[in-house]
Formats: structure tokens, sequence, C-alpha cells
């Protein structure tokens, strides 16, 4: 149980309720403080204090807290009480066993609770009520959740996924050739009837990063839709591009650059693993990049990968490419430098 929320609950008013200003308040020594032993005991001596306080105010706070009415019969907190707050990914299933919700979490038990709890919206409160039944897995890496989560919600199309717009990859990059012969890139919402070359999930963070491409590979504002104009873009007037907008720049030359910002987003074609961290002490994750393309994911034990790196082949679960697969591991290589490659 959390002193702090207990806390606010039987003592308000206070201006904090930390570790340290509570056992000011109660008068309970912390001589100390951030050692584990000492924070350990005067967390304990505070429980005390707030129990003597008023019983029957916490024993209602308590059921309000760790077993909410509002919460499915069905649903086992037994279970719940067991789920360790390690990184990976949580199912939640209504009683008629569908899968009604699928996310990733570095602290599982924590995410599941914040579910149980929920208030804040109509959409939360319906949702928490049907859960039934929680399912998790253990992935050890970030990056392997990621891309567990988002191959089961492709899956499933799990009901309460599908109205969370942060989850899905909505946008896309697309290339088409003008009538010129210059290979144009324009960002816009995702369809049915066309594919990607690389997804986001929101207009801006595609139009970020179109712009960020387009200075390292030195291509047109307009032929890049960054810039709406009937003759040259902005850029060019500032001499940061060569003038494909107005033919100045050969078509063959300019879709050269082109070429090589796609050869980027598949990994430069290139083959390897990314290690992150595994299941337990003794392992590694890793994700399977080949020829540019993902192929799957798995886990295995560190001492067997450094004797033969092909060994990942007998321990990795395969699984189809797409662009939204391509686009989590691009995010996580350039966001998480604790990831590892090896070359194959």
């Amino acid at each position: 149980m959390c002193t702090i929320e207990s806390s606010k609950v039987l003592i308000p008013g206070l201006e904090s309720y930390g570790l340290k200003n509570l056992s000011k308040h109660l008068q309970v020594g912390l001589d100390n403080h951030h050692r584990a032993m000492d924070d350990t005991l005067a967390t304990v001596k505070i429980f005390e204090h707030i129990y003597n306080l008023d019983k029957n105010k916490l024993e209602a706070f308590i059921k309000k807290d760790v077993n909410p009415k509002e919460l499915h019969p069905k649903l086992d907190l037994n279970y719940f009480d067991d789920i360790p707050n390690k990184i990976g990914i949580y199912k939640l299933y209504n009683d008629k066993k569908e899968l009604i919700y699928v996310g990733k979490s570095i602290h599982l038990k924590k995410r599941i609770e914040q579910h149980l709890k929920n208030t804040q919206t109509n959409k939360a409160i319906e949702m928490r009520s049907q859960i039934a039944r929680i399912e998790y897995e253990l992935t050890g890496s970030e990056i392997v959740a990621l891309l567990r989560e988002s191959e089961l919600i492709k899956q499933h199309q799990s009901k309460y996924n599908k109205a969370q717009r942060n989850v899905n990859f909505n946008f896309g990059l697309y290339q088409y050739e003008d009538q010129n012969g210059y290979k144009n890139l324009v960002v816009k919402k995702r369809t049915s009837t066309e594919e990607p070359i690389f997804t986001f999930k929101s207009i801006n963070s595609a139009k970020e990063n179109l712009e960020k491409w387009k200075v390292e590979f030195n291509l047109c504002q307009k032929l890049c839709y960054l810039f709406t104009s009937n003759s040259a873009c902005f850029d060019y007037s500032i001499q940061q591009c060569k003038g494909a907008c107005i033919g100045e720049e050969n078509s063959e030359m300019y879709n050269i650059k082109v070429d090589a910002l796609l050869k980027k987003l598949q990994f430069d074609l290139k083959s390897f693993l990314i290690l992150d961290k595994g299941k337990r002490k003794n392992e590694v994750s890793f994700v399977v990049i080949e020829n540019g393309k993902y192929i799957g994911y798995g886990n295995i034990l560190k001492f067997l990968l450094l004797k033969d790196s092909n060994n990942y082949k007998k321990q990795f679960k395969k699984q189809t490419n797409n662009r939204d697969f391509q686009s989590i591991i691009s995010s996580q290589l350039k966001n998480n430098p604790k990831l590892e490659i090896i070359e194959l």
C-alpha cells in the first residue's frame, strides 16, 4: 500500500507527502535519508502512525484502492498481486475471452494498476469494468515489448486499442514521380490502397522527420511538400536548394539523393542484430534485421551469442516485416544508446 496516497486521506493539508516531510510531521526519526534501511524503517513507523489514526477510514481507503467495486467480478486480484513490476506486454480480456486491450510498459504491475483505478474518462471506466482476465509476457527489452505490442494490436484489432491515436501509426511518407521525372516525397494520412515508405504516429512527427531528412540529403522543400510555391522554394532563395523545384538541378542527380534517403530508411540494406537486456540476467534479447528488413526477435543466452552470432537462428520468432515495425526499430536505434549492434 502506498503511504503517500493513504497519508493524503488521513492527514490532509500537508504541503508535501514525501518521506522526509511525513517523518518530520509525525516526529519519526530519519537520520540518513535515502539510505535503504533507514528509509524502510521510517516508512514502517509512518504506516503504524497512519494505521492508529483512523482504522476504519484506512480500511475504507484500502478497499477502494486495491479492490474497487467497479471491477469485473471475475477478475482475480490475487493473480494481479503476482504480476512483477518488470518490462513486458500485457493483455486484457473480457468475460467472453475476447482480447480488448494490449499494452506495453517498463513497469507492468504499476501500469495495469493504473488501468484498474482509471476513472478519468468514460472510455477508461467502461474498459475497466470489462476486464475479467489479465495476461502478461515479460520481454526484458523495451524494443521487443514495442514490437510485440504492435504485432498483437495488428493481429487482434483490439477494441480499445483502435480508439488510441498514439498507439497507431496513422501517417505515412509516400513517394511519387512528377511529370518532369523528379521523385517527390509527401507526408499524409495512411490509406488502405497505398503502401508508405515509412510511418509515423502523428503528422507533426512526420513533418519534423521529413524536415530533418531534407537538410541531411539536401532535398528540395517544394518537392518534399514542405513549401508551397508556383516557382522556386524558399531554400533556393537562401542557397540551400540546388533548384530542383525550377529545373536547375538535373532530375537524375536529384533522384539519387532521394534514393539515398530511402536506402537509409531501410537500414542501408544491411544485416545485423540489435541486442538489449534479456528476460533473465544471463540472457540478451535480440531483434534481427536482414538485408534492411526486420524478420523477427528472440532471447538467447549471452555466451551462446558471443560464441557464434549465428546461434540466434535457433532462438528467434519469425515475423513479417511492415513499415510500422521499421519505424519502431528506427526510433529505438535513435533514442536508446544502450542498444548494441552485431553485424551479420
